[in-house]
């Protein structure tokens, strides 16, 4: 088994299970984090895009040397190419905004940025995570997460709620209350 295989995320690794990785090889990730996911699926032929705001996420993306395109911009102004992408991830960065109308409109975008039949995958974060209170964060009721999808036009296809104790990037342990959701553009 390669480096990359290992390091792929359930997310992947479901989709691949499913069959759910999309025919549409672009693929755009709006915070990275470490790029695990999309240099898996740059070495899989896909065409990654990739936008994060810290140069140092984009510095370290760029240091595998792989073919992916990648943005330094805050996720709230990047402007996502109509009916473009197979395939849009925002694990863990949607949270990052400050405030819930901003992260509805990413959401919008994101899916005005799916092709037909394309997944997106997206997670926010509970009203338990240990982190809710922070004024750059924003965090929501599962009632609250499933009526932004709910107005959409996305089927929800898998639904997980997440909590307890767990790493952050930095490998710190911190208490995670976490929506996560794969969608299909209808």
């Amino acid at each position: 088994m390669s480096l990359d295989q290992d390091r792929r995320s359930f997310f992947i690794r479901k989709l691949e299970s499913e069959k759910l990785l999309p025919e549409n090889k672009h693929v755009l990730d709006l915070g990275p984090g470490l790029g695990d996911d999309i240099a898996f699926l740059a070495n899989r032929g896909y065409e990654v895009d990739c936008v994060d705001k810290n140069p140092d996420v984009i510095a370290n993306i760029q240091s595998k040397n792989l073919k992916i395109n990648c943005v330094i911009q805050d996720l709230a102004h990047f402007k996502i190419e109509k009916e473009k992408y197979g395939l849009i991830i925002a694990s863990n960065s949607l949270p990052f905004l400050p405030e819930k109308e901003k992260v509805d409109t990413v959401i919008q975008r994101m899916i005005d940025g799916l092709s037909k039949k394309g997944v997106m995958y997206l997670t926010l974060f509970g009203m338990h995570d240990e982190w809710q209170g922070k004024r750059i964060m924003s965090f929501f009721t599962e009632q609250e997460a499933l009526g932004i999808l709910a107005k959409s036009r996305v089927k929800i296809y898998w639904k997980n709620i997440e909590e307890g104790y767990g790493r952050t990037m930095n490998g710190s342990i911190k208490y995670w209350h976490i929506f996560k959701f794969i969608c299909i553009k209808e």
